[in-house]
């Protein structure tokens, strides 16, 4: 895996976790967040972690936000305002978070994950039906857990669109 690769899905994770954590509105900040789940996931599989990488996807981007959507149809996205403008609080709150970050990616940065781990090559070359492609055991043996993540993806599709007629509309 390259460098670059790594670099672009590392910034587009935080750019985007970050935006979502400063959006005002809670369902932009809930799809932001699904969206970095993915590119979390994507970042995983691109290390070779495709197990791990799914298993992310499937339970964060597909589970946890149908869930966040379903919870918010229920209650309404008018139950958390927030003010509009940035205060005293919000500014120590940002700083402290900054500076509690730094600590993190130093020691993320030095960590090397699993040594002396046995790779996904080593245990996919115990089958059978040997895959092919970087994630062709999805369609050998996980064709389930494929459909799975499909609806689970329709469904949080649904939600948003539900979210969003009811956001601009008009109520009586």
């Amino acid at each position: 895996m390259s460098y670059e690769i790594t670099l672009v899905l590392g910034i587009m994770l935080v750019g985007v976790t970050f935006v979502a954590l400063l959006v005002r509105k809670l369902v932009w900040s809930l799809i932001l967040l699904f969206y970095s789940s993915i590119v979390f996931g994507a970042l995983l599989i691109a290390y070779g972690a495709a197990f791990a990488g799914l298993f992310h996807i499937i339970t964060f981007a597909g589970a946890v936000s149908v869930l966040f959507m379903v919870i918010l149809m229920i209650v309404g996205a008018e139950a958390w305002e927030y003010p509009d403008k940035l205060g005293k609080d919000n500014l120590v709150g940002m700083i402290l978070a900054i500076l509690a970050a730094i600590p993190l990616v130093l020691l993320v940065s030095n960590f090397e994950p699993f040594p002396g781990r046995i790779t996904e090559q080593v245990q996919l070359s115990g089958l059978t039906a040997q895959p092919d492609g970087a994630l062709g055991f999805l369609w050998l043996l996980r064709s389930w857990d494929l459909l799975l993540v499909v609806i689970l993806v329709a469904a949080a599709m649904l939600g948003v669109m539900n979210l969003f007629s009811r956001e601009g509309g008009v109520e009586k």
